[in-house]
Order: C-alpha cells, then structure tokens, then sequence
C-alpha cells in the first residue's frame, strides 16, 4: 500500500448533494482523481468518470457523533486505497451536534502534497460557494504518456531505417 493523506473540514452546516456536486467539480477538473492502475502497474486516466457519490452519516447525540467521527477517522486515515480500483480517495460527510465534517482520505499515488493543498483549497471554495478560477489541466499525464510511445515508435523507426541502409551497403555474399 502506499502512503495517504487524511484531512477533516468542519462546517456548521452541509449538504451532501452540495459536497458531492463540489466533488464531481474537482474530478473533471483534475485527471488524476480519475486515476487507477491497472494490473500490469501502468497508470490509466479516464476522461470521465462516473458521478461520484459520498458516504454519508446521521450521528443522533453528541456521544454518537464524538465516537462515530472517531470511528471514522481511524478507519479512513489507516485503510489502504487499492490502487487497482477507483477511486483512490475516501470522502465522507458526518452530520451531528450542530455540525458537518467533510472526511477526505486522498492516496499520494494520485497526488503529491503541494496538489492535495490545491483541491482542499479549491475544494473549500467550491463548497462555500465561489468558483475555481484556475484554469483545470485536463490530459496532462495521457499527453506525457502519449508522448513516451510516439517517442518509442520514433526510435524504432529510426533505428529500422538505420539497419535497412546498413544492410543494402553490405556486399552481396558469396556462395564459394
């Protein structure tokens, strides 16, 4: 398992439909909270991914809502992402004792720190109401990628021509 980051928001009030749509904001903004790998180790990043939909807990009584938080942030902070699935990220929302926490578990297989403090940032926006005003960077990573293999199928092409020239300048073998 790799290495994640674990972050809790807390709000006097909030909406799961608001949180989620805050979210799905963030996944088409951001490849790589699309992202996977598949079996062979090699990274995939869909263009869209289906709506994403957060968990959600009621907590009735503060009893409830300090040992269910606590439930919850140990659970989250220390289960591992299987970075063969999606997503490599945990988002949940408790609601109880006058307040909501936005529970955020995101896997450093996806993103470094200096990118995780971008989407809590934007995140953070979104959910007190303004907008992202960074223009997102869709592709990025399947750019690269395409980029390595039309970078191998040059040098290959390359390399095949550099033999077939080298094989016509042979001299004809003799057969005595």
């Amino acid at each position: 398992s790799s290495c994640q980051i674990y972050q809790e928001f807390t709000f006097k009030s909030m909406d799961a439909t608001m949180l989620d749509n805050a979210w799905n904001q963030l996944l088409a903004r951001h490849d790589m909270l699309r992202a996977s790998y598949r079996a062979d180790g090699v990274l995939e990043i869909p263009a869209h991914r289906p709506g994403f939909h957060s968990a959600v807990h009621h907590f009735a009584s503060d009893e409830d809502v300090t040992e269910g938080r606590a439930r919850m942030r140990k659970n989250m902070s220390v289960t591992p992402h299987d970075p063969h699935k999606w997503p490599l990220f945990s988002l949940a929302l408790s609601i109880g004792a006058g307040t909501a926490v936005v529970h955020l578990t995101i896997d450093m297989l996806i993103a470094d720190w200096p990118s995780i403090r971008c989407i809590y940032q934007e995140l953070l926006t979104l959910l007190q109401g303004g907008e992202c005003h960074t223009a997102p960077s869709p592709g990025i990573y399947n750019r690269y990628r395409g980029g390595i293999e039309q970078g191998k199928q040059k040098a290959v092409s390359e390399s095949a021509e550099y033999w077939r020239e080298k094989l016509q300048a042979l001299p004809a073998a003799s057969l005595a």
